[in-house]
């Protein structure tokens, strides 16, 4: 385990340790206060089921891959419209209950991607971005241990050995990518699943998390993931929890929300709240 080192933040490097430890199944942690560098790490580099996670590297292509298959410039690419057919719909989001028909720009399907986590959206976008130019971005962003092989509720191809994986430190890296761009950064402050990080943060509403916290949650059976960034003024901090091998979804929960209590309190004082992304 490599632990967070010269940092005045000893409590919460106490805290982290322990939710770690305490476990009995695959845990890894990443965590990062951008301005300083300081990180926290806990099996950074094992590889993981991805999961949902992996929508945050597609995010990334769709944004960073410069012109559109047709040539288009990247503003005018995200506007694209593709129609939807229904013969194209997987479980999970809300695009599975739409009719044919709705006209939808590859800029709503990303919102939709990271929002509820539809599974439609992710692979319409995987359709028209390219699986291999997805990869291609993954690994020049040096992702290295991350790969998407397969569409999103594709059990087959999982049972055929082609998974999606990733680590803690390259979902880090996507995340630090992310955070210089703004408009990606408000996309990705849409979530609205509250059960890992945020679970035990002090909100009444999941709207109220938004201007603290942009982040993406993963779960498949014995899955249970949340990767983010906190924002405390122009301190961001980088968070990420992967977990495999929990013997209930709650343990993997549990286990998210907290890293996220612990992550949120640890950098809050009188002075440093978290304030809103704006």
């Amino acid at each position: 385990m490599e632990r967070l080192c010269n940092s005045r933040y000893d409590g919460w490097r106490n805290k982290l340790t322990t939710a770690v430890e305490r476990r009995h199944f695959d845990v890894g942690v990443y965590v990062k206060r951008v301005s300083s560098g300081e990180s926290f790490e806990h099996n950074s580099k094992l590889s993981f089921p991805s999961a949902s996670i992996i929508k945050l590297f597609i995010f990334y292509h769709l944004f960073t891959c410069g012109e559109g298959a047709k040539g288009e410039k990247k503003e005018k690419y995200l506007k694209r419209t593709v129609t939807y057919d229904h013969a194209q719909a997987a479980p999970g989001g809300i695009l599975h209950r739409v009719s044919d028909g709705a006209a939808l720009r590859l800029e709503d399907l990303a919102i939709l991607m990271l929002s509820v986590s539809d599974n439609t959206a992710t692979n319409i976008l995987i359709d028209e971005l390219g699986m291999s130019g997805i990869n291609e971005t993954i690994q020049n962003l040096g992702a290295s241990d991350t790969f998407l092989r397969r569409k999103m509720m594709d059990f087959e191809a999982k049972r055929a050995g082609r998974d999606n994986f990733t680590t803690p430190s390259d979902v880090a890296k996507v995340l630090e990518a992310i955070l210089k761009n703004r408009r990606m950064v408000e996309m990705l402050s849409v979530q609205k699943s509250t059960s890992a990080f945020p679970a035990r943060l002090p909100f009444d509403d999941t709207d109220d998390v938004e201007p603290i916290l942009a982040h993406k949650t993963g779960y498949l059976p014995g899955v249970a993931h949340d990767a983010g960034i906190f924002f405390y003024s122009e301190d961001p901090v980088i968070a990420v929890a992967l977990t495999s091998g929990a013997p209930a979804r709650q343990e993997g929960h549990g286990f998210c929300a907290d890293i996220g209590e612990i992550v949120y309190f640890a950098f809050a004082s009188k002075n440093d709240m978290p304030v809103p992304y704006n």
